[in-house]
């Protein structure tokens, strides 16, 4: 006998001896006998009951739901009330504290209408741990939406109670309850079948394929709910089922092996965690497995190892049986200052009468059934998370290992999803984009095109898995997109997110940006004058002042050194025009004068970048201006899409009878030939593929492009999806893995923006970009003459002039040496002497003066 218990067995004989006799305790018990837990609680109790004899006289009163309210008038003896059903818990909310009895109730949860009454006591802890548990388990594998399913007491504890609970913890994790079935008890079905059935085939046609089945106490019913859901595919591969605490207790108890190994392959479980190692669980466990073998062994439980709810009530009988021992105190009294250590754990108790949750009481172990039995994955604590036998918490779902799914182990988590089903247009401007094949009978061959494509590789980053079928629709994208959610799940193809559309369905991010464009057929560029283009018409003026302001600047400088220039002055003009136009070509003739070579120069320099200038400047204008479009508004022609048909009419006020529809996108160039249309909108990636497949040099571009949406996929609102496949379009982009697919289809990228031709498709060379030239020649020219006219002239030219005579001086000198010694020998003088004496000393003598 362990010491707690033999200390309390000792205080309870010295209150029996102090009350003056044995104490009998007389204890109330409202269960249901017909469920597996309420079996469970009563041999518990009964166990506790006898364990408590020898010091006290326990008197243990066992009625049903319908007798249970002969405690609260007084009919029925009791000190106190241990209840196993949600009746009492209700009937004390209404009668209040009146009697004063106190009322220990076993059930995990209770109505929200319920108030807290200081005469009321829960045997469990709260379900804010469970509930986050199941919610851990939900996040730790994405799925985003759940189907709840519970067994109703007919007191509404589990959907008043775990139900909003369960929902606000996954709603904290990302995900949400879609719907919640509510099974009636076994005992108010008259075919339990025919019931479970129905509601399961209504669940069944709803997209998501995650079920948490919570509070579900009979081990029949559970049987019958997995028996039906397995002849309806329920338990097929792509199904998610999740047991709460009541279901996986009764794997070890009443449910048969041949029913787990048939019908509930690959659930997965959340088991509340008992530490089996303490001695005084094996010692109860020991006496609960000898009085259960030997009151229920002919119903066929052969599986009686005791669970926490036969635990929490065994607990029960002793928090009664203590407070009762306690002097000076009433048993209310004493039951609110309980403070033991119990098979269960801790016991003691809230203000609000709910159990203290002690170290270690708020683990969780998560199973995986296997064959006919489970096999524990891992643990979960409060505050710790999931962790395995010790390890690290996970980061990932790679903490448990291999599990076994509904239809067996799969590569990829199931993703909680049923068959998606996919709409797709069969209107779609061309068949790049979306194609859909029938065959001979009118069935669906194949579905192919970019956008398909693109659909299927966003699917394959999903780190879940996601079975679909695509389904043709032959309507308006208006009411395809409109077709979500009653008739498809998603919408993929060339579909434009438009706001109007938004009021319907919700689109994921755009995998192809969209503009609407105006495409007009281009003609030969014809223009006459085409040489003058390159320069503005204010540079041409400034080109012809500057060359005459020139022209002038060299006059003045070389008219009176430059021998060209003596002539008349008509002829001096002339000369000077030709002189200036052949430094164009570099051909120019000879400069006497220095200042008109500083002249010149920097004339030529700025002659050089103009003649680049030019003629680059041309060469593009050339190139580029050899088409010019063609605008006519008089038929305009569209694919009939109702937001362009509106930019067309409200926008861009065209009447209706301008607008030409033509549905498919190889119709446009015959259109264009015939007459048809003069003019043509159309969105950015039809007009590309146009352009790619009829060539640019007979169509283009004109005017300004109309931002759009973009293409993106349609989904349901609020649905998980969306934000799935947007994350995994945004993958496709940063990996180039868009770019190849557009490659593919279309041999070029259609997120690029086609080009715009205009009828001003170059700009000419203006003042802004060539004034610098200008201001150099002119200032230079300027400059030169200012210097000229100052008085260096002077200076400069008889610099100039001795510069030039001292050749003739030199010679001077040789000639007058000669002659003299020729005098001096008596030898006759040559007729270099007379040159001399003639004209050479008369020069040199010249030049000497100005020297």
């Amino acid at each position: 006998m362990s010491k707690p218990l033999a200390f309390f067995l000792f205080l309870l004989f010295c209150s029996t001896i102090l009350r003056g006799g044995a104490a009998t305790v007389h204890i109330g018990v409202v269960a249901q006998r017909g469920s597996r837990i309420s079996r469970e609680q009563g041999i518990a109790i009964e166990i506790a009951a006898k364990d408590l004899s020898s010091s006290a006289d326990i008197v243990l009163t066992i009625n049903n739901s319908s007798r249970g309210a002969a405690f609260l008038n007084g009919d029925e003896q009791a000190n106190a009330i241990i209840s196993g059903e949600s009746w009492a818990v209700l009937e004390i909310s209404r009668t209040g504290t009146k009697t004063g009895l106190p009322v220990l109730s076993l059930t995990t949860s209770q109505p929200l209408s319920v108030v807290p009454r200081a005469n009321l006591f829960r045997m469990s802890y709260r379900a804010s741990a469970y509930v986050q548990c199941l919610a851990d388990l939900v996040k730790l594998f994405n799925w985003r939406q759940v189907i709840v399913l519970y067994e109703d007491d007919g007191y509404g504890s589990t959907s008043s109670g775990i139900v909003p609970m369960l929902n606000d913890a996954l709603q904290s994790v990302g995900s949400q309850i879609t719907y919640h079935a509510a099974f009636p008890s076994l005992d108010s079905m008259p075919n339990p079948e025919d019931v479970i059935h129905q509601e399961l085939k209504t669940l069944n046609s709803r997209l998501c394929k995650v079920f948490i089945v919570v509070q579900w106490s009979s081990s029949s019913l559970v049987s019958e709910l997995f028996k039906v859901a397995t002849t309806l595919g329920m338990m097929a591969k792509g199904h998610v089922w999740i047991a709460g605490d009541d279901i996986t207790t009764l794997l070890d108890s009443t449910l048969s092996p041949s029913d787990i190994s048939s019908y509930m392959q690959g659930v997965i479980g959340v088991k509340t965690y008992i530490n089996e190692s303490r001695k005084p669980y094996n010692d109860f466990s020991e006496k609960f497995q000898q009085k259960f073998q030997s009151e229920y062994s002919k119903s066929g439980e052969t599986k009686v190892k005791p669970g926490m709810h036969a635990l929490l009530a065994y607990d029960a009988v002793h928090v009664i049986a203590k407070a009762y021992a306690i002097s000076g105190k009433s048993l209310l009294e004493g039951i609110q200052s309980s403070d033991f250590v119990g098979l269960s754990g801790r016991v003691r108790f809230r203000r609000d009468g709910s159990l203290i949750e002690g170290k270690g009481t708020l683990a969780f172990r998560v199973i995986n059934v296997v064959g006919k039995s489970s096999r524990d994955m891992g643990f979960w604590l409060k505050g710790r998370g999931f962790y395995r036998d010790g390890a690290e918490q996970a980061a990932s779902i790679n903490l448990f290992g291999t599990i076994y799914w509904p239809g067996g182990a799969a590569e990829k988590i199931p993703g909680g999803w049923g068959k998606l089903r996919v709409g797709v247009p069969t209107r779609s401007l061309t068949e790049l984009l979306v194609n859909v094949e029938f065959d001979g009978k009118g069935e669906v061959k194949e579905v192919n095109g970019f956008c398909v494509e693109v659909y299927k590789e966003a699917r394959e980053l999903l780190n879940y898995e996601l079975p679909y079928e695509f389904f043709p629709f032959n309507g308006t994208y208006d009411e395809l997109v409109a077709s979500v959610p009653e008739k498809f799940d998603a919408v993929i193809g060339d579909v434009t997110i438009l706001s109007k559309r938004m009021n319907r369905a919700m689109f994921t991010e755009p995998f192809l940006p969209t503009g609407l464009s105006m495409v007009v057929p281009v003609k030969p560029n014809n223009k006459k004058w085409v040489l003058t283009q390159p320069f503005s018409p204010e540079v041409w003026l400034l080109v012809l002042a500057s060359y005459i302001y020139t022209c002038v600047t060299v006059w003045y400088l070389e008219h009176k050194q430059n021998p060209d220039f003596d002539v008349p002055w008509r002829e001096q003009l002339g000369a000077t025009l030709w002189l200036i136009f052949c430094t164009i070509f570099f051909a120019h003739g000879k400069f006497y004068s220095y200042y008109t070579k500083a002249v010149i120069a920097v004339w030529l320099f700025v002659l050089l970048i103009l003649t680049s200038t030019f003629t680059a400047s041309l060469g593009s204008i050339l190139i580029t201006q050899q088409l010019e479009p063609v605008v006519n508004d008089k038929k305009i022609g569209c694919n009939g899409a109702s937001f362009v048909m509106n930019h067309l009419e409200d926008v861009l006020g065209y009447k209706d009878k301008q607008i030409e529809l033509i549905p498919k996108i190889e119709n446009y160039s015959t259109a264009f030939k015939s007459g048809a249309i003069t003019m043509a909108y159309l969105e950015t990636p039809y007009l590309k593929i146009f352009l790619s497949q009829y060539g640019s040099e007979h169509y283009t571009v004109h005017g300004d492009t109309q931002r759009l949406g973009g293409f993106g996929f349609a989904f349901a609102k609020n649905s998980p999806l969306i934000a799935d496949f947007s994350k995994a379009i945004l993958q496709l982009s940063e990996s180039g893995t868009l770019g190849h697919l557009e490659e593919k289809w279309f041999s070029q990228s259609l997120v690029t923006c086609p080009n715009t031709c205009n009828t001003k498709t170059m700009d000419n060379l203006t003042l802004d970009s060539l004034w610098v030239l200008f201001l150099l020649t002119g200032a230079a020219s300027t400059i030169v003459l200012l210097l000229f006219k100052s008085g260096f002239i002077a200076s400069s030219s008889r610099r100039s002039l001795a510069v030039a005579s001292w050749p003739l001086r030199r010679k001077c000198l040789q000639l007058r040496i000669t002659c003299k010694y020729k005098s001096r020998r008596g030898l006759p003088v040559s007729r270099s002497s007379s040159i001399y004496s003639t004209q050479v000393a008369p020069e040199s003598a010249a030049a000497d003066s100005l020297t």
